[in-house]
């Protein structure tokens, strides 16, 4: 289901530097027009649309190929790979009901009744998803009012990525370390969640509500890793937070790895989709084809950051998209509370 962005206007938007295969131009005898995008008081386009995509050189850019590394792996090559990185500390499982619904929303057979069978023994998940799925973070055209009503009018898909955020921040150490806020940490992430779903439903909406989760758990892996290093890697977060670093270049200067690959490893290990386990993979690499652009954009934002963190989005975004600057400046306003509101949820 993808979402408008209440009272703030839409349009197709084409990348200014694809990194994705582009859209078939329409046929040429085909006499409907796309509108033309909206504008803002003084004239000026609030969203542009560029000409064709191609490559430096004039030519037609080609498709992008998605590898994903871990093509071929084991269950046991990832519990082994996961070891080595954390060491013998419990690997994250899911509750058995969030693993069984999980299980039933990919089955084509699966009907509303075997769903809620499964999750009605589960109270608390329940409560959780239907309070996601209505709150001002997700934006729903109208309130669900039930969980029946939520699979009928979300589908499958959508109602699996709620699903695997609400199983993933359980089954997730809940406090680890007195130095490391685990409820700043999730705020964080509920606003990575909110600012990549409304950028999304800009530029990339059929990618909107897969930008919601993959924002929300590509720094799943962050307290799992607090629970293995304790003092060492508490110190090397701190270090991102406070000098304003990349927190992945720092983990991989100090660890030889960083918490996108073992945020990917235990995707594999809770069996999610193959494109969230790429979401989490490539969430920090700018030209990787394995996750839409809003799981990028939002990548840097740490617990830390206030609102200069919004130029560093609007510049990412604008390298990529031609969006006006009142509009980025609402979606980052707004995104504060609507992340609150959604963190308190968890």
């Amino acid at each position: 289901m993808t979402v408008k962005l209440p009272d703030r206007p839409r349009a197709l938007v084409s990348e200014r530097r694809p990194v994705v295969p582009p859209i078939p131009a329409p046929n040429p005898t085909d006499s409907i027009s796309p509108p033309p995008p909206p504008t803002s008081s003084t004239g000026r386009p609030l969203i542009e649309v560029s000409s064709s995509p191609s490559t430096a050189s004039g030519g037609t850019t080609k498709p992008a190929t998605i590898i994903n590394p871990f093509a071929g792996w084991s269950k046991n090559d990832v519990q082994s790979r996961i070891r080595e990185l954390v060491g013998n500390i419990e690997i994250p499982r899911f509750r058995k009901a969030v693993f069984e619904t999980l299980r039933r929303l990919r089955d084509p057979d699966t009907t509303p009744q075997k769903l809620m069978e499964v999750m009605a023994i589960d109270g608390e998940l329940v409560g959780k998803v239907m309070n996601t799925v209505n709150s001002t973070a997700y934006s729903p055209r109208s309130r669900i009012q039930s969980l029946d009503h939520a699979i009928l009018l979300m589908g499958n898909a959508d109602l699996e990525r709620i699903v695997m955020m609400v199983g993933a921040k359980a089954a997730l150490p809940q406090q680890n370390h007195p130095q490391f806020a685990l409820s700043n940490f999730w705020k964080a992430s509920s606003r990575r969640a909110v600012l990549a779903r409304e950028i999304a439903d800009l530029v990339q909406p059929a990618k909107a509500n897969l930008s919601f989760t993959a924002g929300f758990l590509q720094d799943l892996s962050v307290p799992l890793i607090v629970t293995s290093k304790k003092d060492q890697y508490v110190s090397l977060f701190n270090t991102a937070l406070e000098e304003k670093r990349d927190l992945h270049l720092l983990e991989a200067e100090t660890l030889g790895w960083d918490h996108a690959e073992l945020g990917a490893l235990l995707a594999m290990d809770w069996e999610l989709p193959d494109e969230v386990t790429l979401c989490l993979k490539d969430h920090n690499h700018p030209e990787s084809p394995g996750r839409p652009d809003p799981a990028y954009f939002v990548s840097s934002l740490l617990p830390s950051h206030g609102e200069e963190w919004h130029n560093q989005f609007s510049t990412l975004v604008n390298d990529r998209y031609v969006v006006a600057p009142e509009i980025l400046d609402s979606i980052c306003k707004e995104s504060i509370q609507k992340a609150n509101d959604l963190a308190k949820l968890f």
